[in-house]
């Protein structure tokens, strides 16, 4: 037997083995990319929770035919005022676009009891019903310490029948942008 056949035969075998390695590594690198940009689960682009102002602009275009009435209405209910203030569709966009990119929280306990303990202040997207009744079509709600939430779709396998879900999520002076929507114009 030939020393050099062995020789070249370990060489082959462990230059095989690097490129397996280094292949592996390669894919976790590319898996743990995904998961950091993508999100870990069970969070949400702030996008993909609260409806669109597209959605809603092709809602009423269904819902009505082109007349010019909007079957939706956008009530801000301050927390301690209880003053309730309409809001323009391009108010609501400019909300929208502003805070779409927002990755939610990890829902723990302590998040959850902040919402229950004050009454916090929430945006109502109402949808007007055939004989002027009004139902929610979806609701945000704004803590002062820069926090807020999303009703999740009742649709949600996650969910009970009459349950109703929430999103979380943080951004700064939110609160403030929330009280003051003429910001946004």
């Amino acid at each position: 037997m030939n020393p050099n056949t062995s020789l070249s035969k370990r060489k082959e075998v462990c230059q095989l083995l690097s490129l397996l390695a280094s292949a592996f590594l390669v894919g976790c690198f590319i898996v743990i990319g995904i998961v950091y940009y993508y999100g870990a689960p069970n969070t949400y682009l702030l996008k993909n929770v609260l409806i669109s102002p597209k959605t809603l602009e092709q809602i009423a275009a269904k819902k009505y035919d082109h007349v010019s009435k909007n079957p939706f209405s956008f009530v801000f209910n301050q927390s301690e005022e209880q003053k309730r203030v309409e809001i323009s569709l391009s108010m609501y966009k400019k909300f929208y676009f502003h805070l779409k990119n927002e990755r939610s929280l990890k829902i723990n306990p302590e998040l959850t009891k902040k919402f229950e303990v004050s009454i916090p202040a929430s945006l109502t997207i109402f949808l007007e019903e055939a004989l002027n009744k009004k139902i929610v079509f979806q609701r945000i709600e704004f803590l002062k310490d820069d926090l807020f939430r999303v009703t999740l779709s009742k649709e949600r396998k996650e969910f009970q029948q009459g349950e109703e879900g929430w999103a979380y999520f943080s951004s700064d002076g939110i609160y403030e942008k929330a009280q003051h929507l003429s910001l946004f114009e």
